[in-house]
């Protein structure tokens, strides 16, 4: 844990000299977010997450449209059920490559920034059940290859209407899996892993923008993913608001979404929150 704590701080003063300007997104950026989900069919099912997120480009191209550098994030959840009593604790942390692209004029009127994350996560999860005939619990330790991408088209003239478009897409698949389960204190022989492997793609439009040099967004959210096992495909609709300084990334938003899944027998309503300290300490 005590290495885990490391990690931001390690990357923070690796980063902070990065050269160049800052253009739409920091060279340095360093967030917190949590959040929550809600069974709409049973509210005694419920969830909740929180976590950081943290990079740097401390390497830029000659133009200053091209960056890489590192990131790393952790997070923590908890989702408890009482049908039958359920918990299940997982953590997870990664880390890897980061690069991004600014183009100013991509064409007369629009601005384009591209970031894309590659890594590793390792997670570990812990899950108990009490049932009639007994009680089960287990753990899980998990290895995946992720990558993130994330495309925005904003327009290049000040326009409060339909400023930017965001296309999301995030992917995990599993390297390696280690499952230990118990029945009633009797070890589960030949517990079998659950495959945790996914791909998600989300598509954000900012439909108004109010104020001056701060901005106040309003967006609507679409999305889908896919997951190897349990809920096979899952729809998501919703919408965000966020506070952003004119021409750079959002320093602070608040999304609500509501994700149903392909039997839609088990929906939910989601909602979080996500601060970027650095976004804040930029100046127009």
């Amino acid at each position: 844990m005590k290495k885990l704590i490391l990690i931001p701080i390690l990357i923070f003063g690796l980063f902070i000299g990065a050269r160049g300007q800052d253009d739409f997104q920091s060279r340095v950026n360093i967030s917190l977010f949590a959040g929550g989900a809600v069974q709409t069919s049973n509210a005694n099912n419920w969830g909740r997450y929180e976590g950081f997120y943290v990079d740097g480009a401390p390497i830029v191209s000659f133009d200053e449209q091209w960056r890489f550098g590192l990131f790393a994030t952790a997070n923590w959840s908890k989702y408890e059920g009482y049908s039958s009593y359920y918990e299940n604790k997982r953590f997870e942390y990664a880390g890897g490559l980061n690069f991004g692209w600014y183009k100013e004029y991509l064409s007369p009127k629009f601005n384009f920034f591209a970031g894309q994350n590659l890594g590793v996560k390792s997670g570990s999860e812990c899950d108990a059940q009490l049932l009639s005939a007994g009680i089960y619990h287990g753990s899980q330790q998990d290895l995946f290859i992720i990558g993130n991408t994330n495309l925005n088209l904003l327009k290049a003239y000040n326009d409060h209407y339909f400023p930017r478009m965001q296309l999301l897409f995030s992917w995990q698949a599993m390297t390696g899996a280690t499952k230990q389960a118990f029945w009633n204190e009797a070890p589960i022989p030949n517990a079998v892993s659950w495959n945790k492997s996914y791909l998600e793609l989300v598509f954000k439009q900012t439909f108004f923008s109010l104020g001056d040099k701060v901005r106040f967004d309003l967006k609507m959210i679409g999305g889908y993913d896919h997951y190897a096992k349990g809920d096979p495909e899952g729809y998501i609709f919703g919408g965000e608001a966020s506070l952003h300084r004119l021409g750079h990334d959002d320093i602070l938003s608040v999304y609500l979404e509501y994700k149903a899944n392909s039997r839609f027998d088990q929906n939910f309503v989601a909602g979080g929150i996500s601060f970027n300290f650095m976004e804040m300490l930029k100046k127009n």
